[in-house]
């Protein structure tokens, strides 16, 4: 349907949102989409900033400019050698057991069992096992001729 297998493993991302004032369910409008994006340059930004203050330190003489009087970039500081961010590490898919042969289910199912129910089957089985003890014969059925439908009478 959508290209996806059902058996394949999918990432789903969703935004947290604030509850809205009013009780309602949030909604990515197009308000918290630009301010989301607003914060994301804000913290681009930030990283840049720090590795600035990291260049303007290891300079000689150090330089020190509080955060707030900072207005541009010094003329040396590259900003283009900024090194990225690193990626975090995406969830790996559960793990999941696949059973390919009957005898690999049951040991699994033989696992999930409780002591109690394993001895109550390996008792049943045994008892099913063994050949029934000889009782009295059951009589047969007689045989029965087919049914056969009643001779119509000449009148």
């Amino acid at each position: 349907k959508d290209g996806v297998k059902r058996s394949d493993y999918q990432l789903t991302i969703e935004p947290l949102l604030e509850q809205e004032a009013d009780g309602a369910a949030p909604q990515l409008t197009a308000s918290r989409l630009l301010q989301r994006r607003q914060i994301f340059s804000q913290k681009l930004v930030e990283h840049v900033k720090e590795h600035h203050k990291a260049f303007l330190a290891s300079l000689r003489p150090p330089m020190v400019v509080p955060e707030d009087q900072l207005t541009r970039w010094h003329p040396r500081f590259n900003v283009d050698e900024v090194p990225d961010i690193e990626p975090a590490v995406l969830p790996q898919p559960p793990a999941t057991e696949k059973l390919t042969t009957a005898q690999e289910v049951l040991a699994r199912a033989r696992s999930l069992m409780s002591p109690r129910m394993e001895k109550a089957l390996s008792q049943l089985a045994l008892r099913s096992a063994e050949p029934s003890s000889p009782g009295p014969p059951r009589p047969a059925l007689p045989d029965t001729p087919p049914a056969t439908p009643p001779a119509a009478s000449p009148s």
